[in-house]
C-alpha cells in the first residue's frame, strides 16, 4: 500500500484514505496531499478511526481552526504549524490578521497560497502579487484576480487587460471586453475586432468611449449598431 501513497492518480490516493487498512502514517502523509478531496477525506479518517494514535498538536489545532470564532492572536501563533492542512485553515479563516495572511501568502505550499486568495479578508495588494506569481491556467491566478473583479478593485484591470491583449478570440475575453473595468485603450485598440461578439461587448461597455460607441452605429452587423444606439442612449 505504501507504493501507492504517491500515485499520480488523485483518485487511487482518495481511495488508499477510505481504506480500513490504511495505517495512520500512511493517512497523515495524505492529509498534507496536494489533492483537496484526499486532504478533506484522510482529515476525516484521522479524526474518526485513531483517536489513540493522535498527534495532540494537530488535533488541538484542528479545534482551534475550525472554531470560526476564534481570536485573531491565537491564529497567529499556530500560522507557522509545521501542518499544511493547519496553514491553509488559518488562511483562509475569517479572522486571521492581515499580517498572517501576507505571511501565509509566501507559504511553500501552493494551496495555503490558494486559501489566502480565497479569503476575503486578503488585501488587495497581496492578491495582486498572487496573480503575478502564478501563471494564467492555474487556480491560485484565476482564483485571487476573481477575488479582484469581485471587489470592483482598480488592480483588476491590468489582468482584464492582458488577458484581452494577449489572449485570441474567445469566451473569457469577451467577457473581459464586457467588463467594466476593461482598459479604455483596449476597447479603442479593438472596436474594429473581426469578430462582431467583441464589437458588441465593446459597444456596450460603459468604459469605451461615447466617438467609439458612435462609430459603432454604423458598424456592418445590425446587432452592434443596434447595442451601440442603445448604449449612446442611456450615457445620455
Amino acid at each position: 500500500m505504501q507504493r501507492f501513497a504517491k500515485h499520480r492518480k488523485a483518485n487511487i490516493r482518495l481511495l488508499i484514505t477510505k481504506n480500513p487498512k490504511t495505517p495512520i502514517n500512511l493517512i497523515e502523509i495524505f492529509i498534507e496531499d496536494k489533492n483537496k478531496l484526499v486532504r478533506e477525506s484522510a482529515l476525516v479518517v484521522y479524526q474518526q478511526n485513531f483517536s489513540e494514535e493522535k498527534d495532540i498538536n494537530l488535533d488541538e489545532q484542528l479545534q482551534i481552526v475550525q472554531n470560526m470564532n476564534t481570536a485573531s492572536g491565537i491564529l497567529d501563533e499556530i500560522a507557522t504549524s509545521k501542518w499544511l492542512i493547519i496553514r491553509e485553515r488559518v488562511a483562509i479563516h475569517g479572522n486571521t490578521s492581515i499580517h498572517t495572511l501576507t505571511k501565509l501568502s509566501e507559504d511553500k505550499a501552493t494551496h495555503v497560497q490558494l486559501a489566502v486568495a480565497q479569503n476575503p479578508n486578503t488585501p488587495d495588494e497581496i492578491l495582486e502579487k498572487l496573480a503575478n506569481r502564478h501563471k494564467w491556467n492555474t487556480e491560485v491566478h484565476t482564483t485571487a484576480v476573481k477575488n479582484l473583479i469581485l471587489r470592483g478593485s482598480e488592480r483588476a484591470s491590468k489582468f482584464i487587460g492582458r488577458y484581452i491583449k494577449d489572449s485570441p478570440f474567445s469566451l473569457s475575453r469577451l467577457f473581459a471586453l464586457l467588463h467594466p473595468l476593461a482598459p479604455t485603450h483596449l476597447l479603442i485598440k479593438n472596436y474594429r475586432s473581426s469578430y462582431w461578439l467583441e464589437r458588441y461587448a465593446i459597444a456596450q461597455n460603459p468604459n469605451t468611449p461615447s466617438y467609439i460607441r458612435q462609430l459603432l452605429t454604423q458598424d456592418a452587423n445590425r446587432i452592434v449598431r443596434a447595442a451601440a444606439k442603445a448604449s449612446g442612449k442611456s450615457n445620455e
